[in-house]
């Protein structure tokens, strides 16, 4: 869930004119670009350095694979929404523990306050209309949940998006009332999708009995970053009511530039690695789009490195542990 790394990185490079120290053991390695030329002296001219071109423009996210890899035992029957019209809410609570490195050196860790936010849903058959609630922290604030909160309410607060969800749970069409055609709010589309791929479940179209599970391969924009997450389900238990399962899901982005305008003029940001787990078991309820009740664990790190003409690349990763608990008040 952390939203503003980028900008905490440009934030330090721009404030310290020191080279980097070495990372520690226990750091992430560095993925060297073998098509960089090798410079003579200490430091690469602005000539010496990568060229990146811009990535194709891609439509995401972009489902690339949904396989069935155990029908499971017992009684078999297909898992169908049955999406019942009308208004409900998701709260879904955050709480982190983050640390971080900068120029070498690991910060203690933090724990971060709770943080409260979520979705008022008008569901009218597979048609979802989302809201983004105020969000708000629990307990003593920080720095850090002020800007995670700032990330929220700049993107999602108060927006209202029309949301397709077919009767499998996949996601479909994305766009915002104020705004149709998404000219003006790419990020907020992002990071909701970000969002939904986390909080609703696919379900396979198999007869599937206790135990069944499958695995779902999903490419999306991650803030400024595109990443490929493979989830996968376990059908734990099922009534008429709800669908107990378990959720593994795992997002890994690669090499690859990040474009953003709050970098110092002529500096570049790669990121070198970003990984981003999820685990836990939730409640499904079958009329509804979204998760009803269950809590996921967290683990993510953050790899980018920002090269500033002149100067040496400068190292950040950031390190966050906790969980998000999901609830319909």
């Amino acid at each position: 869930m952390r939203s503003l790394i980028l900008a905490l990185a440009v934030a330090a490079c721009g404030s310290s004119d020191k080279p980097a120290a070495p990372a520690p053991r226990d750091a992430a390695p560095l993925v060297v670009d073998q098509s960089v030329p090798v410079a003579k002296g200490d430091q690469y001219t602005p000539d010496q350095r990568a060229i990146h071109l811009d990535e194709p423009k891609l439509d995401l996210p972009k489902q690339e694979l949904f396989k069935l890899l155990d029908a499971g035992t017992g009684a078999r029957a297909p898992l169908t929404y049955s999406y019942a019209n009308g208004t409900s809410a998701i709260a879904i609570e955050t709480k982190l523990s983050s640390r971080h490195l900068d120029n070498g050196t690991w910060s203690p860790k933090l724990d971060m306050p709770p943080i409260r936010d979520g979705f008022a849903l008008v569901s009218e058959g597979t048609k979802l209309v989302l809201r983004g609630l105020p969000g708000a922290i629990t307990g003593t604030s920080t720095k850090e949940a002020e800007q995670y909160l700032q990330f929220w309410k700049a993107l999602l607060q108060d927006r209202r998006a029309s949301v397709d969800v077919d009767v499998r749970g996949q996601l479909g069409k994305i766009s915002f009332l104020d705004d149709p055609t998404n000219k003006r709010s790419e990020p907020s589309r992002n990071e909701l999708a970000n969002r939904l791929l986390v909080t609703i479940v696919p379900v396979p179209a198999e007869p599937i009995g206790t135990g069944a599970s499958w695995k779902v391969v999903t490419v999306l924009r991650q803030n400024q970053v595109s990443v490929k997450q493979t989830a996968t389900y376990t059908l734990v238990e099922r009534t008429p009511a709800r669908w107990t399962i378990g959720i593994k899901i795992q997002r890994i982005g690669h090499e690859q530039s990040i474009v953003d305008p709050s970098l110092p003029k002529g500096a570049t940001a790669e990121l070198v690695a970003l990984l981003r787990d999820y685990t836990g078991t939730v409640e499904v309820d079958p009329t509804r789009a979204m998760i009803a009740k269950g809590a996921l664990s967290i683990e993510s790190r953050f790899h980018i490195k920002i090269t500033t003409p002149g100067q040496p690349p400068v190292e950040h990763m950031v390190e966050d542990t906790g969980t998000v608990a999901i609830t319909t008040p």
